[in-house]
C-alpha cells in the first residue's frame, strides 16, 4: 500500500474510529483509517440485502438522548434529523398480551418507573421486590466503580442480587440487547447499571430510531469529511503488527505492505488491543 504520508493512523473503523478520524480531520490533520473488514461501521453498520432490497441493521436498533457523543457527531454530519425522537415516553415494550408503555411518572425516582413496571405482563410484585437490590445500585452508580464491575458478568450480578428470573427474562434480557445489542451473558454489570442509572435518573430521556440503515447516518459522511482533509479510509486492511521507531508508528499489514503515521489511534474492542499492543 501506498500513499501520502500520514499525521495519524487510526485502526479500526468502526464508530469510534470515524469519530475519531472526523474530529482529527476537522482539526486540519492528514488521518488514514484502516479497517480489516470490506465496510466500516464495526458493530454498528447495515447493509441491503439481494434478495428482498430491505435494509438490516447490524448493532444498536436505538438511539437515545443521552447518546451525547454520538448525537454530537451526527450533528456534524448533518445525519441527526435522520432520527425519529419518541419524546413523549420512555420505551413501548411489545409484550403478550399487551403492548406496556412506560414513562416516567410524578414520583421520585426510582418510583417513578414503578406504575408502569407494575402493569408489565408476568411481572408479579415479588419481582419487582426482587428488583429493589439491583435498582438501588444502579442509583448509585459511578464511574469510579467502573474497574471493579467491568470483569463481572451482568447475568451473574443479576442473580447475586436476588433479581427473580422473570424480571430478568421480561426486562433486563430486552435492555441489554436493544439498548447496548450484547446479550445479557456477555454483557458487564458496569455497562448494564450506568445504563439503568441513566433511565431512571434523567427524566428527560428519550429514545431514538433511526429512520435510515446505521451506515446511512454516518459512514459515507465520515469518510468523506477524512478525504477532503486529505486522508483515507482502507478497507479490507487487517493490521497484523505494529512498530514504534524514530518517532514514527507503523501498522503492518496482512499482505506484507506498511503504513506510518506520526501518531497511531487504536479504536479496537480490548481483546484485539491486547492482541496487537499487549503493554496496553
Amino acid at each position: 500500500m501506498t500513499g501520502p504520508a500520514s499525521d495519524v493512523v487510526v485502526v479500526g473503523g468502526g464508530v469510534a474510529g470515524l469519530a475519531c478520524a472526523v474530529a482529527l480531520s476537522d482539526r486540519g490533520l492528514r488521518v488514514t483509517v484502516l479497517e480489516r473488514d470490506a465496510t466500516v461501521g464495526g458493530r454498528a453498520r447495515s447493509w441491503v440485502d439481494s434478495a428482498t432490497g430491505d435494509t438490516v441493521d447490524i448493532g444498536p436498533h436505538v438511539v437515545h438522548s443521552e447518546y451525547r457523543n454520538f448525537c454530537a457527531l451526527l450533528g456534524r454530519l448533518g445525519t441527526r434529523g435522520h432520527i425519529a425522537w419518541h419524546e413523549d415516553k420512555l420505551i413501548t415494550l411489545v409484550t403478550q398480551p399487551r403492548v406496556t408503555v412506560i414513562r416516567h411518572r410524578a414520583l421520585t425516582p426510582p418510583f417513578s418507573l414503578l406504575p408502569d413496571f407494575a402493569r408489565m405482563p408476568g411481572i408479579t410484585r415479588r419481582d419487582l421486590w426482587s428488583n429493589t437490590r439491583a435498582t438501588w445500585r444502579a442509583l448509585a452508580f459511578r464511574e469510579d466503580g467502573v474497574p471493579a464491575l467491568d470483569p463481572i458478568p451482568a447475568l451473574d450480578y443479576l442473580r447475586a442480587c436476588g433479581t427473580s428470573e422473570a424480571m430478568i427474562e421480561r426486562f433486563w434480557r430486552f435492555a441489554a440487547m436493544v439498548v447496548m445489542n450484547t446479550p445479557l451473558e456477555h454483557c458487564s454489570t458496569a455497562a448494564l447499571l450506568r445504563v439503568h442509572s441513566q433511565l431512571l435518573g434523567h427524566r428527560r430521556l428519550h429514545f431514538g430510531f433511526p429512520a435510515v440503515g446505521l451506515a446511512e447516518l454516518y459512514a459515507a459522511q465520515a469518510i468523506a469529511v477524512v478525504e477532503r482533509a486529505g486522508g483515507r479510509v482502507v478497507t479490507n486492511a487487517e493490521v497484523v503488527a505494529t512498530e514504534h521507531a524514530a518517532g514514527r508508528h507503523v501498522a503492518v499489514l496482512r499482505d506484507g505492505a506498511r503504513v506510518s503515521g506520526e501518531h497511531c489511534v487504536f479504536a479496537l474492542p480490548p481483546a484485539e488491543l491486547a492482541r496487537l499492543e499487549p503493554g496496553l
